[in-house]
């Protein structure tokens, strides 16, 4: 399993100072031991903190021994990378290698990657990845597997790519699409919008409700796959966990019964959440899906 941590903005698919990496010839080699190799770069201005295991030197040239972390600098820590066990004997092959094959070798297993403060562009390629794009306005893409993605500050674009995904988005404006898989997605607060991409999804709510800055919209809501998720701790009226019950849901413009709390205007797409039913409190948009499905209770769980 790698770890990468970036200290500013990256792109994973094109680490290009790794491929300085491939020789050692142009570069200044400093503070060498059987653990530790720091090397220089001074034409690219560019240097790279080594650990590993079994280093041996011919010259000032490595040869054998395995490279298990690299922290890369370019005035100031640029981003870390750990969990490797690269044979040194093979660098020059492994680093030489054109972007984005490169990085779809390195992060080719169950790894964690974690962004920056600024806008950053992550990739997970194969794996179990576990990804955070932290602050910044970034584009996460978890690639194959089933991965956990969460976008962190900022309004962010994240896609699941295959494999059932857990997708988490932020307080801002996020676009989150899931991949071929049955994937959960929650956009947090915020405009958010939402796309499954095909599996049986869930799109889950459990952020304090406000028409004004918390509307999401799902823009392939499909009855009898996809499935909402209500918090209970949020939808405080509802009667309790599990399908949402019968009497608790309304297709129409508001509700007209006093047990109705959940109601979804085919006409507008719009879903609402009504505390007292037909009472004189207002009921509250939360979400918006295509006009005319067929919304029943059973497309909603309680939480």
């Amino acid at each position: 399993m790698v770890k990468f941590v970036a200290d500013v903005a990256v792109n994973t698919q094109k680490l290009s100072e790794l491929s300085l990496l491939s020789d050692f010839t142009d570069m200044k080699l400093v503070n060498r031991s059987h653990t530790t190799l720091n090397a220089i770069d001074q034409d690219a201005g560019i240097s790279f903190r080594m650990e590993g295991s079994g280093l041996l030197y011919n010259g000032k040239t490595p040869y054998a021994g395995f490279i298990q972390s690299i922290d890369v600098y370019s005035s100031g820590l640029q981003y870390e990378l750990s969990g490797l066990n690269i044979p040194v004997k093979s660098m020059d092959k492994y680093f030489s290698k054109n972007f984005p094959s490169l990085s779809k070798k390195i992060f080719s297993s169950n790894d964690k990657i974690k962004g920056s403060d600024e806008g950053d562009v992550l990739y997970g390629y194969k794996g179990k990845d576990k990804i955070k794009g932290n602050d910044g306005n970034d584009t996460v893409n978890g690639g194959k597997g089933a991965d956990t993605i969460k976008g962190g500050s900022g309004n962010d674009t994240i896609m699941g790519s295959g494999g059932a995904d857990k997708i988490f988005g932020n307080n801002d404006d996020d676009t989150i699409a899931g991949g071929g898989g049955s994937d959960t997605i929650n956009g947090g607060a915020g405009h958010d919008t939402l796309t499954g991409n095909g599996g049986f999804n869930t799109f889950v709510f459990n952020t304090a409700l406000d028409a004004a800055t918390n509307v999401d919209t799902i823009t392939d809501m499909t009855p009898g796959g996809d499935a909402i998720d209500l918090a209970l701790s949020v939808f405080t009226a509802l009667s309790g966990k599990g399908v949402l019950k019968s009497k608790e849901f309304k297709v129409g413009t508001h509700a007209t019964e006093a047990d109705q709390r959940i109601v979804y205007d085919d006409s507008s797409g719009a879903i609402y959440y009504d505390a007292d039913g037909n009472g004189g409190g207002a009921q509250v948009q939360f979400a918006s899906v295509s006009t005319g499905l067929a919304l029943s209770n059973t497309d909603f769980f309680v939480v």
